[in-house]
Parts: structure tokens; sequence; C-alpha cells
């Protein structure tokens, strides 16, 4: 087969391009710019074929371009086929001229001429303004007359901080502030006061950038350790601006003293503690409180102490107090006002302000913010700044005045008893610490009284003997004395008599002791009489001490009387008790000389002990007016004849003072008394016997030992008596004697019988008589 040929005609078309790119925008006008602040914004590149295309941005070009700065993301890359893309823009302006020829060019490859983009605006420039919280007024940094003033007022207290705001307001730049590194706040505030003046105002931020419109808030903070009344300058600067000054002002009130036993106090700082002495015995010994004081400031601060009283019913309003020179002169360890030592005699008390390794931006007496020093080139600059202060006071102090008169509320009356402080005045060193006594020495009464409260109080009166503490014209102003609150010490007390509750068998008043003379006999089973030297009775009483306090005292009393050894005994005090031999002044010493102690609440039996002995009887036979006062004899209208002994048992308290419990005791002595003290047996027979009965009894409580003697003229069996000695007791009372006659003569006989107790009662004389007769008739 043969091969045929077909003849076939196909079609070819092209398209030629070269690469083609634009901008979606080309002209990109800003809104707001600002000179030296970058502005971003976007614009678009787009290519119009299917070619991909490479491009690349150049510099700006243009009569301002020189005056600009711009950077595009990404500078270059490649747009592939219809593609878009978004170019970031970040343009700056160092002119506030109007923009209005400044391009940035973007070399395509395959394009002859470059693609442009057209930069317009005009930038602005800083603008800051100052106002304070809550006020209309904003102060624009070119200023005005009347400047924003902070004023932090007279409440701040020392070492507390105080926190005041302004505002500072820009349209413009926008960078966020720095941040304060976290420190320890104690350490932090010791830095800012590290400086010694007093006081330091912290200022946060320091420093920042604000952003367009942005409003912001700058807290000043004062931190102190010193009472014044401060002035200083807040310096403001905002980039290139002249610098803005803001008066500060401060008055701060408080003390930097405390006690160490209460510590800090942030409320009430003039208030020292409440130093209570608890209850004492009157006219009891001093009681001294030691408390130490400590010195936050970074002066010496001198004190002059004054105590005073509170008086119930005190109607005193104001005290009027007038001073000849100083009120509170400088004086010398005895109490001595030191003359002629001028107040510059404290310059050695000036903080130590070469020392300080912190300035400020403000005046030399306050800190706005701690800065360390740059180098040595600004210590001389300080030391020269120091030196002019110095010089300025000798100029700008005021005259020290003649008299001082000052009208103050009355709140008590000024003593140094019970309280006293010493050392009356006393400096304490800056930053250290001083010792003061407070004493308490109880009030003494006079007589019996009632509990007393004793509510004093004392001020501290703080002064500066540094001129550069006191003032600093111009920029600091420290009161003193009167014209400064003092410190407040509150000073508690309670007085009470030295007194023990005494506790008595039936609630008596009077420690009594009964006993009979009949005592002092000693029978024995032989039936023979001996007389004692003494007897003893014994009570007891039961002392309790119902204070608050314990209470030393000694026991004592005048004889007949003794105070035995108390003894601790839980057993209500019972009834008395006689001894009936001599046991009993072993077995029990004396407790006269002996201190005694005895605790609240607690008790004690005291034992006491009245001595009954022969000698006592012998008062009896003296008559009434030579008596001692404590001694008397008591006849009742039956007869009873008793001795009555008084005395009192003293308790002497360790303050001299005396209470005294009575102490009576009755003893009780036979009396005979007999029915007839004349016998007449008449005419009897003689040789017969006649027989009459008398009584004998004896009257009180106590027995009685008796014998009868006859003596006659006619012998002894012519009268008889029968029995002629025995014991009347005092149940039976009575003792009937039987008197015998027998006449041995007819004649008349007379005899005495004589009646005497075995104690040494008043004796009983009788006379007996009788004849005898031979006459039958009388003959019985």
């Amino acid at each position: 087969m043969g091969t045929q040929t077909v003849k076939c005609h196909l079609l070819v078309q092209a398209h030629v391009q070269s690469p083609q790119v634009c901008l979606v925008r080309c002209k990109l006008r800003i809104p707001e710019l600002y000179v030296g602040k970058p502005w971003t914004g976007t614009a678009t590149l787009f290519n119009q074929t299917l070619l991909p295309s490479h491009f690349t941005w150049g510099k700006l070009r243009g009569k301002q371009g020189s005056l600009c700065l711009a950077s595009f993301t990404p500078s270059s890359g490649s747009l592939g086929a219809h593609e878009k893309l978004d170019i970031t823009v970040s343009f700056t302006s160092h002119t506030d001229e109007e923009l209005t020829e400044v391009l940035a060019p973007c070399e395509v490859e395959g394009m002859a001429h470059p693609v442009v983009l057209g930069l317009f605006g005009k930038a602005r420039t800083l603008s800051v303004s100052y106002s304070l919280p809550n006020s209309g007024a904003t102060k624009p940094a070119s200023g005005w007359d009347q400047p924003v003033r902070l004023d932090f007022g007279n409440e701040p207290k020392i070492n507390e901080c105080e926190h005041r705001s302004a505002y500072v307001k820009r349209p413009l730049t926008h960078i966020q502030a720095k941040k304060l590194k976290e420190k320890a706040h104690d350490d932090f505030v010791k830095c800012l006061l590290s400086h010694g003046k007093g006081v330091a105002f912290f200022v946060q931020p320091n420093t920042g950038t604000l952003g367009p419109h942005e409003t912001l808030t700058v807290t000043i903070t004062a931190y102190t350790n010193m009472w014044g009344a401060y002035t200083d300058l807040l310096i403001c600067k905002a980039g290139e601006l002249e610098p803005t000054s803001i008066p500060v002002q401060m008055g701060v009130r408080g003390c930097p003293l405390y006690f160490q036993m209460s510590g800090p106090q942030s409320d009430n700082q003039n208030q020292g503690p409440i130093i209570r002495f608890g209850s004492h015995v009157s006219g009891g010994d001093t009681i001294s409180r030691s408390l130490r004081l400590n010195n936050t400031s970074p002066y010496d601060i001198r004190l002059d102490w004054e105590t005073f009283n509170r008086t119930q019913g005190d109607r005193k309003l104001v005290d009027l107090l007038v001073a000849y020179g100083e009120p509170f002169p400088l004086k010398d360890r005895d109490g001595n006002e030191v003359v002629g030592c001028p107040p510059s005699s404290g310059d050695s008390l000036l903080p130590p302000w070469g020392q300080r390794q912190s300035r400020t931006a403000s005046t030399e007496e306050t800190c706005s913010c701690p800065r360390t020093c740059s180098g040595d080139g600004e210590r001389p600059e300080e030391l020269e700044e120091d030196e002019e202060e110095k010089m300025s006071l000798d100029l700008k102090a005021p005259q020290r005045k003649l008299f001082t008169v000052l009208i103050r509320p009355h709140e008590g009356n000024p003593s140094d008893y019970p309280y006293c402080i010493t050392p009356r005045q006393m400096v304490v060193p800056a930053g250290g610490s001083s010792t003061m006594h407070v004493s308490f020495t109880p009030l003494t009464f006079s007589g019996s009284s009632s509990d007393a409260r004793c509510e004093g109080f004392a001020l501290g009166f703080m002064s500066l003997d540094s001129k550069m503490a006191a003032c600093i014209p111009g920029k600091v102003e420290r009161p003193q004395g009167h014209k400064v609150d003092p410190l407040h010490l509150e000073l508690h007390a309670s007085v009470r008599p030295a007194i023990l509750s005494v506790q008595m068998d039936e609630d008596e008043d009077v420690l009594v002791f009964q006993t009979v003379a009949s005592d002092l006999i000693e029978e024995d089973p032989k039936e023979t009489l001996s007389v004692k030297q003494e007897t003893v009775v014994v009570r007891s009483l039961r002392l309790r001490n119902t204070t608050e306090m314990a209470l030393a005292f000694r026991l004592s009393t005048q004889p007949p009387f003794t105070v035995l050894q108390p003894q601790p005994q839980t057993q209500p005090p019972g009834r008395g008790r006689t001894s009936t031999g001599h046991s009993h002044d072993h077995s029990h010493s004396s407790a006269e000389s002996q201190p005694l102690l005895l605790r609240p609440q607690d008790n004690m039996q005291v034992k006491v002990a009245f001595h009954s002995s022969l000698s006592l009887l012998a008062y009896l036979e003296r008559p009434c007016e030579e008596l001692p006062p404590s001694v008397s004899v008591l006849r009742g209208d039956s007869g009873e004849t008793k001795l009555q002994f008084q005395q009192k048992l003293v308790v002497e308290y360790s303050n001299n003072s005396q209470q005294a419990v009575p102490l009576v005791a009755c003893l009780s002595v036979p009396s005979l008394h007999v029915s007839s003290s004349k016998v007449d047996f008449g005419t009897c027979y003689v040789g017969q016997t006649q027989v009459q009965e008398l009584h004998l009894n004896t009257r009180g409580s106590s027995c009685c030992y008796w014998s009868a003697a006859i003596e006659s003229d006619g012998g002894i069996s012519t009268f008889q008596l029968s029995p002629d000695r025995g014991v009347l007791r005092p149940l039976e009372n009575q003792q009937v004697l039987q008197l015998s006659f027998t006449a041995s003569n007819p004649e008349e006989y007379k005899a005495t019988v004589t009646v005497r107790g075995k104690l040494g009662e008043p004796p009983l004389v009788l006379q007996v008589q009788g004849r005898g007769s031979h006459d039958e008739r009388y003959m019985k």
C-alpha cells in the first residue's frame, strides 16, 4: 500500500507581556504625625500581570526626603500572578513642616520606572499639662502666674506615708512607664530618709513616656520621721521643654519617740503607755519603774518632764503659764539652768548630711526621689550649701523672747508627789534610746480612810538644741516646747489603808478573856494546896487579808497579854482555853518581834494569851486613884468583884501605820461574906457548951479557899469554930460554920474570928463574946 500524506493546519496564538506592578493607593496621607515619633501604616502592591515580579523598596526621595526616615516590611520580595501584598510602612518625621514632597520608590525588575508612594502630613511638637485631682484647672507646661501647688496639709504623722496625685497629660507620644523594682518597705523608707532631713518625697513613676492624648497620674508619697512644717519644689521635666516647678508644702505632726514596752503607735503617736503601779499600802515604800524611750528621728530630742495629779471635783478650766526666758532651758545634771549657753551649742547634734548617699532634684531640705551621687564633684556643692544654711540661721533666726505667756486647758495640778520622773530633763539621741524612771510613793493616810485612787499623768515637752534641727528659713520650721504636742504618759495606782479583816467568835469587836483567880490554886491528892506562879488563858482570832496586795506586819501587845506564834489553821477560831501548868510557855514562842507576811486573800490564825498571877490580885488592895488606866475594879450589885484589864493587840504594818484590836480580860476574884459580923452568946452556964451557926459564902465565879483562926483571951477551948478551913465553890456557894462557946469561969469572954482566903482576899473579922455564970437558971 502506498503511504498517503495528509496536511494539517495548527493555530498558534501568544501574548507577550512585561512585568507591571502598581500601588493600590499611590498617596499615603498621615493624619497624626509627631516629631521624632514613628508612625505605622499600610501600603498595598498589586501585580497586574501573570508574570512573577520581584520588588525592592529604596530610600526616600524628594526635597523633604532627607528630613524623614521610613522603613518597609517586607523591604523586598516577589509577587505572584495577580497577587496583592500589604506592605507595613514605618515613617518618622524630624521636622514640624508640612510634608508634601516625600517619595518612597519601589523598584520592580523588568519595569522601566519604579513604583512611587507619596507620603503627606504635618508633624506636631511635644505638649504637656499638669493638674491635680478633683480640680478643674489645668496648668500647661508654659506656666501660669499661680502655679499648681501640692499641699499635703498639716495632718501627716511621723513614720506614716502620705499620698498625693498629680495629672500629667499630653496628647502626643505613647510609651509605657518603667516599673520601680520592688524592695522591702522598711529598707526602702530607711533609704529614702537616710539623708537625715526628716522628710522625703517619693514620685512614682518618676520617669516615663506619655502616649497620645494620655493622662498619667503621678503619685507623690511623703515619708517622714520628724515633725515640722516643710516646703519643697517638685521639678517636672518633659522632653526638651523648660522644667516646671510645682511647690510642695506639708505640715507633719506627731512624735518620733516611742516607749519600748508599747512599740510605735500609728494612731496617737504622742500617747505613751499606761503605767499601772497596782495597789499599795498607805505610806509604803516608793515603787519605781524603768522605761526605755526610742528615737526614730535624725535629731537629738530633749525632753522636759512634768507630772500632774487629777483631782475629783476640780472645776478649774484653764492654766495661765508665764515663763521668763526659755520655758524649758537647758539644765546641768544638778538641775541648775545653764546660763550663757546659746542654742548653737547643740550644733553637734546636726544630722549627718555630709554622709548621705542620696540626693534630690528639689530643695536641700526634702527629696523627691532618691538618686545616687554621680561622683565626688557633687559633694563640695552639698557642703557649700550646708555652710550657707548655717550662716543664714544667724541672720534669720528669731529673737529670743523675754517673757512667754501661755493659756492651756486645765487637765491636772502639777506635782511631783505621789508620782515623780527622773531625770526631769533627758536627751534621747538620734536613732538611739534612753532610760527614764517613773516612781510612785503611796499616800499616807491620817487616821482611818477608805481606798484612794491616784490618777495622774506626765507630759514630756520636746525641744531641739540644734539650730539646724529647729529651723532652716524657707525650708523647714519645727515648733518646740509648748508649741508642739507633748509626749503623754498615763499614771495609775491605788492606795489602800493597811488593814486586815479581824474575825472573832460571834462577830465580836473585842477579844474577851474570862478567867478566875482560883485557877492559881492547885490541889493534889493529898489535899495539900499550892499556888502556881501564873495561869494562861488563850484566845484565837483570824486575820484575813482582803486587799489585793501582800501585807507585812508585826504583832505586839502589853502585859498581862502576850502574842503567841501564829499557827496555820483552817478551823474557825475556837473559844478560849486555860492552861493549868507551865508547859504552855515552852510550847509557844512570842511573835512580837517577828515580821509576818500575809498574801492577798490569805488568812492567819493568831493566838493571844492572858497571864493571870498573884501580882494582879494586888491591885485589889490599891485605892482606885492609884490604879493604872488599863486596870479597873468592877463590883457588882450582888457583891461580885472582878479585875478588868484592857489592852490592844497592835498590828504594826511596814509603812508604820497601826491597827488595834481591843483586848479585855475579866479576872473574877473571890470575895468572902458571912451572915453576921458579931456573935454574942450572952450568959451561959459554966461548963456547958453553946453553939451558934454562921453562913459563909462567896460571890462570883471563882472558888474560894479559906481558913479561919480564933484569937481568944480565955484560952483555946473557950471558943471553937468548925470547920476552920474549906473551899467555897461557885455552884455550892455557901458553907455553914458552927461557932461554940464553953465558959470555964463566971466571967466575960471575948474573941476575934478571922477568915482569910488563900488568894489574898480581904479577910473577914468576927467579934465574939460571952459570959460564964454558976446561976442554974442559965443551964440548958
